[in-house]
């Protein structure tokens, strides 16, 4: 079992685990919640209590950041990244071609993309590479990717997401799964 879950890339990982019942379960739960929680931008100043800032662009843009994508579903797809990658999760902030003002917002494979961190501003750029492309990718300027990630003490350019302790387990789940198809198998055959 081992070989077998050390031979898999990172995205078979990712589709196997979603695979388990109860860590599908989790992630679906957290980004239901997620998605669900209403979008309000806050003016905060110093010393002062925070005032809303009622039909804010973003909050506008952020019930349809692009046209095939509702807030719902870009919220949910981002958590689900953030859950189970160990980059995180990824937003390109496209701008407005005339206005250079921000347009659409898309959410990004993590699997997709690299980040090159920088000696002096923590990361210089990022590269997406599309899927089934043989060209060695796009580099995008961070002013336009918004990174999630939660804290790695390990390395900062990555993301330890909670529910990748939940590896260990899944991977014992599979390997139970996968005994007990095998028993079957050899019992229909005797």
């Amino acid at each position: 079992m081992g070989r077998f879950w050390s031979s898999k890339s990172d995205e078979e990982k990712q589709r196997i685990a979603l695979s388990v019942s109860w860590i599908y379960s989790a992630i679906d739960l957290i980004a239901g919640e997620c998605a669900a929680t209403p979008l309000r931008v806050m003016r905060v100043r110093p010393n002062e209590k925070a005032i809303d800032v009622p039909n804010h662009d973003f909050e506008e843009l952020m019930k349809e950041p692009n046209e095939f994508m509702t807030k719902t579903f870009l919220l949910r797809y981002t958590i689900y990244w953030l859950e189970m990658s160990r980059l995180g999760a990824f937003w390109y902030l496209a701008p407005d071609r005339q206005t250079g003002q921000l347009s659409e917002i898309w959410p990004i494979n993590p699997n997709q993309m690299t980040v090159v961190p920088s000696p002096t501003k923590f990361v210089d750029h990022f590269i997406y590479k599309p899927k089934n492309n043989s060209q060695k990718g796009y580099k995008i300027n961070p002013k336009y990717v918004s990174w999630f990630r939660y804290p790695d003490p390990f390395d900062y350019w990555a993301s330890l997401p909670p529910l990748l302790a939940a590896l260990l387990p899944a991977e014992i789940e599979l390997g139970i799964q996968n005994s007990i198809s095998a028993g079957n198998k050899a019992a229909s055959k005797g």
